[in-house]
């Protein structure tokens, strides 16, 4: 899995997630409700060290999942799409939060672009529709 730069910054963009989306209702089928879903982003984010979180769609169940990735290349689900990158690296937040790993995920939640990531999630789904 190559993840470039430009699949976190194109999610940022502050475009909110419609209730009526069918990324929000497999979030919340997946994880119960869209709230509990954020908390497990947080509290995925939070982990000690240096890395990425990546919301997965599974290519065998197709659920969802937040998945810590260390560096660039430990924790990846073989074969998944990522719909939503955030870089939890200290690059990412030290200058304007300083070591408040915390302030930066709360800020990044406000400003992730979710047409995006739904346009993410709908590729997906319209591949494996295809195969």
């Amino acid at each position: 899995m190559n993840i470039t730069p430009g699949y976190y910054f194109e999610n940022l963009g502050a475009k909110p997630l419609s209730e009526k989306s069918p990324l929000f209702k497999k979030i919340v089928s997946c994880f119960g409700s869209f709230e509990a879903w954020q908390r497990n982003l947080v509290s995925t984010g939070m982990i000690r060290g240096i890395g990425w979180v990546i919301l997965y769609q599974d290519p065998i169940d197709g659920l969802l999942y937040n998945i810590w990735v260390d560096e660039h290349n430990i924790n990846h689900i073989p074969g998944a799409e990522p719909l939503l990158i955030m870089d939890v690296r200290e690059h990412a937040y030290i200058t304007e939060y300083g070591l408040s790993r915390l302030g930066y995920i709360q800020v990044f939640l406000k400003n992730i672009n979710w047409e995006i990531v739904e346009s993410r999630f709908l590729k997906c789904a319209a591949e494996k529709e295809a195969r």
